[in-house]
């Protein structure tokens, strides 16, 4: 599905989820998304829905909570220009393996939670991350050049990652010594 023009904004517009208490959620069947001028959406975006495997815009900015979350068959993402993104970014996507997000800056709890095949991210603008940053997954080198500071459980059973993080305080790369080798280059 392409939408062409000037949408700029959703909420819920997609999301699987029927707000009447009483009915079952649905599932929308789709594989292909294209939104060339979107620049956000709210939260629970395309939630639980397993056919989408490729979601391309290129001018969102922010996304709320759920973004994505639980899409089983997902592999590939464009959204070059995301800055800000809510808590369940991504999460529960077992497809995915790559993810390039060069402009985002902020991200909420549950980061790629989840994400079992996840194989490289590029984030070299994130300055801020909540709780469960990367929370069980496979990856093995992640460069977070300009990461300032970590919340609690910052990286959870991500068994073997070499973490680059030169922008860390000592106090906040004491906190990871333990978990994970921090490399400086």
């Amino acid at each position: 599905m392409i939408i062409p023009g000037s949408l700029m904004s959703l909420s819920f517009l997609l999301a699987n989820k029927e707000r009447n208490k009483n009915q079952k959620a649905r599932e929308i069947k789709l594989e292909f998304l294209k939104i060339d001028n979107l620049q956000r959406v709210g939260d629970e975006f395309l939630y639980r829905n397993n056919c989408l495997e490729t979601f391309n815009a290129p001018k969102l900015k922010d996304v709320g909570n759920f973004f994505l979350h639980y899409n089983k068959c997902l592999k590939n993402l464009n959204t070059p220009n995301l800055i800000i993104v809510g808590d369940a970014f991504l999460s529960r996507n077992e497809d995915i393996e790559d993810l390039n997000l060069p402009n985002l800056k902020v991200v909420g709890t549950s980061f790629l939670s989840e994400a079992s095949n996840l194989k490289e991210v590029y984030v070299p603008r994130l300055e801020s991350v909540g709780e469960y940053f990367l929370f069980n997954t496979r990856l093995k080198h992640l460069n977070i050049p300009r990461l300032k500071k970590i919340d609690k459980f910052f990286m959870y059973n991500n068994i073997g990652l070499n973490l680059y993080v030169p922008r860390l305080n000592d106090q906040e790369r004491s906190k990871l010594q333990s978990w994970f080798k921090i490399v400086d280059e």
